[in-house]
């Protein structure tokens, strides 16, 4: 079998016929060094550097490393000035990047982007129906990667004594797109529609303008004080 031949400051150990383990006294370093056949030369393979307590792994690793778990991840102490202590992990099918000191997440992947466009500069009121005078255009390009679409709005129902209601409208087709109940003798600073506006029967779509409106009970005025619609980009 091949011999690996230690310089001066080397010490050793054949492992197999291609395989040595090698200290090097010059440098606190340990090497697995791999006969190469085809070139005739021992090639380093793992190194641990003893002073700074490192593995290298040489050549670059052509197989992917895997960790199983339950939230598996990376631990990444950092030592330097101002270095955080974080872990890189996967969580319910996200990446993250988790604060150990803060026992937060301050990163993920696939992130969320949540844009909010505004539908309403002014409230409107009424006991019967009244609509807004602005209208949004969705122009080409406009959904483009969003996922996610609702509308949220300010109210005050509280002088109605049964249910009103808002409107998000398609005015281009003619079409509600979504309702929000006005629960009579409530206000809100901010209700959500639980429904995806992109899976509506009557979706949001590019090249339509939208608009919004306010219904009261027919005696008594609801008041729309904000709306805006809500894009959210993964």
């Amino acid at each position: 079998m091949p011999e690996y031949q230690p310089s001066s400051t080397e010490a050793a150990f054949q492992l197999s016929d291609i395989l040595v383990l090698v200290f090097d006294t010059s440098t606190n370093k340990y090497t697995i060094k791999w006969y190469n056949s085809a070139t005739g030369t021992w090639d380093n393979v793992v190194q641990f550097d003893g002073a700074n307590k490192q593995f290298t792994v040489i050549p670059t690793m052509v197989q992917t490393p895997q960790i199983e778990g339950d939230t598996p991840g990376v631990r990444l102490t950092g030592t330097e000035t101002n270095g955080q202590d974080l872990t890189v992990r996967e969580n319910t099918g996200k990446l993250e990047v988790y604060d150990n000191a803060s026992a937060a997440v301050i990163g993920q992947l696939p992130y969320n982007l949540v844009i909010p466009i505004p539908l309403l500069t002014d409230a409107i009121s009424g006991s019967g129906t009244v609509a807004a005078a602005e209208r949004l255009y969705i122009d080409t390009g406009m959904l483009k990667n969003v996922a996610e679409a609702y509308w949220e709005i300010s109210y005050d129902a509280s002088a109605l004594t049964s249910n009103g209601s808002a409107e998000l409208l398609d005015v281009t087709d003619g079409e509600t797109i979504d309702t929000i109940t006005l629960t009579y003798g409530t206000s809100s600073e901010r209700t959500r529609s639980s429904t995806n506006l992109l899976t509506a029967t009557y979706p949001l779509k590019e090249g339509i303008e939208v608009k919004v409106q306010v219904t009261g009970d027919g005696t008594n005025a609801a008041t729309l004080r904000m709306a805006r619609l809500i894009l959210v980009i993964k």
